[in-house]
């Protein structure tokens, strides 16, 4: 009899006896990743729902991992925080350059307060989790550990 690839029992008792180390998984980017984690489970959450497990959990790494890039919690929530609030200006200084005075150029300036605003609120109530948490601290985070 003949075992498809990788169904033989040798086989699998061979993957299972590998080297912990080998199994490891290992991020290319995982600060990254954490502060995408971090802004997804801001928005899909909330604000509060940042937490060293949790976060870790989402990108599936150890809740040690992310101490080599983050000094505390603190440290985490800021950073994920600074990102959402440069999200924020990104999307609104991108509309702003897209908006063009279309007849008179005086009503250029109210057009702009008027596309910042709706960008500002739609932020707030699309994504209310980060944008609590962009609002929370206006604190800069401290610099990642050394390693």
């Amino acid at each position: 009899m003949s075992w498809p690839t990788g169904d033989h029992p040798a086989g699998r008792r061979a993957r299972t006896a590998a080297p912990r180390s080998a199994l490891t998984y290992h991020h290319g980017n995982l600060r990254s990743a954490l502060i995408e984690a971090g802004l997804d489970l801001a928005r899909h959450k909330g604000a509060g729902a940042l937490g060293p497990r949790e976060v870790t959990r989402a990108v599936g790494v150890s809740p040690n991992a992310a101490y080599r890039h983050f000094a505390d919690l603190r440290a985490l929530v800021l950073t994920v925080a600074e990102q959402a609030r440069h999200r924020l200006a990104r999307a609104i200084l991108h509309r702003l350059g897209t908006i063009a005075a279309e007849g008179d150029p005086a009503r250029l300036p109210a057009m702009r307060l008027h596309a910042f605003g709706l960008d500002y609120v739609g932020f707030a109530l699309h994504t209310p989790g980060r944008y609590e948490l962009a609002c929370a601290s206006q604190e800069a985070p401290p610099p990642a550990p050394e390693g």
